[in-house]
């Protein structure tokens, strides 16, 4: 079994305008860090496991996240995920998170 791990750090850079927060209290730039694990369980299926720490809108406000999930290889560059995570060390960190998604190769 081959177990592939990835760290990936980000700077979300200017919040949008129309979002901002007129008080100063929110960020316009953020930064994550995200660190994971996948491995293969079938052919062209796999598993998905990844821990998020990130920097929240309110200003000082930090949260984590953990997700599991799974990924479909269905060959000519298509593949669709399914994953469910839950936040934790915020009020403001999702409780819950479902993400799906689609990816096509051009």
């Amino acid at each position: 079994m081959l177990l592939r791990l990835a760290a990936v750090a980000v700077l979300l850079v200017g919040a949008n305008p129309a979002l901002a927060d007129a008080s100063g209290v929110e960020k316009s730039d953020r930064w994550q860090l995200t660190a994971g694990c996948s491995t293969l369980f079938g052919r062209q299926t796999g598993l998905v496991a990844d821990v998020i720490r990130e920097q929240r809108r309110a200003l000082g406000d930090m949260a984590s996240i953990a997700e599991i999930g799974v990924r479909h290889d269905f060959g000519r560059g298509a593949r669709i995920s399914f994953g469910a995570g839950t936040g934790t060390g915020s009020p403001n960190a999702p409780r819950w998170r479902v993400v799906a998604g689609f990816e096509q190769d051009f």
